[in-house]
């Protein structure tokens, strides 16, 4: 399945996927995929098993709980909104030393990687993450994978 999803990722983004991505919590929310889906959700089917993935803003997922989450790092408030938590994240700096953007961006990571239930996915991107970074995310219990 990461396969699959690192070429739906590779891959460009049109259509539906591209209509989706473009929303923010201003706008309806798009139509239903072709599959017959839910709206944001696609169906990954494996083995004769259908997995629904759903995808949709942290704001979205307040209060419901997940068998597994993945926090996409995106661009916003002209930054990128995670890179500012790798040194948090890596047990390099604590929390009450982040600046006031800074730990609106944690809280709402922390509202995200704690919907799941048994896994937790954090993509960042490759440049924001110093190799001294990931020997820290290691050493605080991350599993660390570098995808090119």
């Amino acid at each position: 399945m990461l396969a699959t999803l690192i070429t739906l990722l590779s891959e460009p983004i049109t259509g539906t996927a591209q209509r989706f991505l473009a929303w923010d919590d201003h706008m309806p929310a798009p139509p239903a995929v072709a599959t017959g889906g839910a709206p944001n959700q696609y169906l990954h089917t494996e083995d004769g098993k259908t997995l629904p993935l759903r995808f949709d803003s942290i704001h979205g997922v307040k209060g419901e709980t997940h068998a597994a989450t993945l926090l996409v790092e995106t661009y916003i408030h002209p930054t990128h909104d995670l890179a500012s938590l790798v040194p948090v994240l890596a047990g390099q700096k604590h929390g009450s030393e982040l600046s006031a953007n800074e730990m609106s961006h944690c809280l709402r990571a922390f509202v995200a990687l704690t919907r799941a239930s048994d896994l937790i996915c954090v993509a960042l991107f490759d440049e924001h993450v110093s190799s001294k970074e990931a020997d820290g995310m290691v050493a605080a219990g991350w599993i660390v994978e570098r995808l090119r």
